[in-house]
């Protein structure tokens, strides 16, 4: 499962950094309002990513027969995904070392993904007027 999601997010990351090249081929110079809308759109890309790994956690648990519908498995994968751990569903003993895993993907993707966001606004933010004196 954690070769799986790395697999999504690099993909999806790859998909992302060529969408943004092709607009980047495009454009010397941009606003400030196109840097926003494009980060904005970028942030919804990755959250979607996140959504899809999420997703593909819980429904292993579903198939591994720890919870009986997707909508728990969904509350308890972002719940674990996230690192938020409430504690008021858990895994059975079997697969409690699973969750933990997931956890750790969890931590691992969130900050390769804001590395990326930070990499992606500096890279607009080189494309504007931004900090540059009159």
């Amino acid at each position: 499962m954690i070769l799986l999601t790395v697999g999504i997010h690099v993909g999806g990351f790859v998909a992302l950094m060529k969408a943004l090249q092709r607009w980047h081929l495009r454009k010397e110079r941009v606003s400030m309002g196109t840097v926003f809308v494009l980060f904005a759109l970028t942030i919804i890309v990755v959250f979607a990513i996140h959504a899809v790994e999420v997703w593909a956690w819980a429904a292993l648990f579903v198939w591994l027969g720890e919870f009986e519908t997707m909508s728990r498995a969904l509350y308890f994968s972002t719940v674990t995904f996230t690192t938020v751990g409430y504690g008021d569903v858990v895994l059975g003993d079997d697969w409690k070392l699973l969750g933990s895993l997931e956890a750790a993907n969890g931590v691992l993707l969130t900050g390769v993904s804001t590395a990326f966001l930070f990499a992606v606004l500096m890279r607009l933010v080189e494309h504007t007027d931004f900090l540059k004196p009159d």
